[in-house]
């Protein structure tokens, strides 16, 4: 090959890289993908999950059987709320106060109908629907404080722990729900037509405050719940 095609064929060359080198590369890539997956142990799937309901003074109240029968658990999103206030004619936004959206788990009802009484039973502690009296305080009390309904049964705050597994079925975190309580129980429906369909129903709560801790920072603990004890 002639020089002059040579000299020609390394310019070309050396231009060539020059500019891959310049080039920024694509970010997307499937095997990055894949190795930032595995590297966080996979992707989480929502049909491994566990709840824990527990009311302190009543604690054989919901037994694990009862527990068992959650089917689904629709986790709240995190919200802060903002105020906005006004300066040189701008609307600047400042962040306010935390919003806690309720927590709704599903069960599957039984022929014996006990999980669901049981959530009835619940309901009735803070009202009644026979006396209709009324007695529940906004936060926990402590077991010496504690209230009664009409029936002598003690009001119950609970809180409610649910558990998000990997598919090995080992803890990989914690949602936990403080000073919760039934707003609603679902409704089942009954219909000659309903052969193949089992009933299930919403069981809805509010609560307090809420937090989630990862496997990895179980040794921090961040609550955000308080007793009325400790204001005192």
């Amino acid at each position: 090959m002639p020089l002059k095609n040579l000299i020609e064929q390394g310019v070309r060359t050396g231009v060539g890289i020059a500019i891959d080198k310049l080039t920024p590369k694509s970010r997307f890539s499937i095997s990055k993908f894949k190795e930032v997956v595995a590297k966080e142990g996979g992707l989480s799937r929502g049909v491994f999950f566990d709840c824990l309901i527990t009311l302190p003074d009543l604690p054989t109240f919901f037994d694990e059987n009862s527990l068992s029968l959650c089917k689904a658990a629709n986790m709240p999103a995190a919200q802060l709320d903002t105020a906005e206030v006004k300066y040189f004619t701008r609307s600047v936004k400042i962040p306010a106060s935390r919003q806690f959206s309720p927590v709704t788990l599903t069960f599957y009802n039984t022929e014996s109908y006990r999980a669901r009484d049981q959530f009835l039973t619940w309901l009735s502690l803070f009202n009644s629907p026979v006396s209709n009296v009324r007695g529940a305080q906004d936060v926990k009390l402590s077991k010496a404080d504690v209230k009664t309904s009409g029936t002598g049964l003690p009001l119950q705050y609970a809180d409610i722990i649910l558990t998000p597994r990997n598919q090995k079925h080992a803890e990989t975190g914690r949602y936990h729900f403080y000073s919760a309580f039934p707003t609603s129980v679902g409704a089942v429906s009954y219909s000659y037509e309903n052969d193949g369909q089992f009933h299930t129903y919403d069981v809805e709560f509010q609560y307090l405050s809420s937090t989630f801790t990862t496997k990895d920072a179980s040794a921090v603990e961040t609550f955000e719940s308080f007793d009325i004890n400790d204001a005192a």
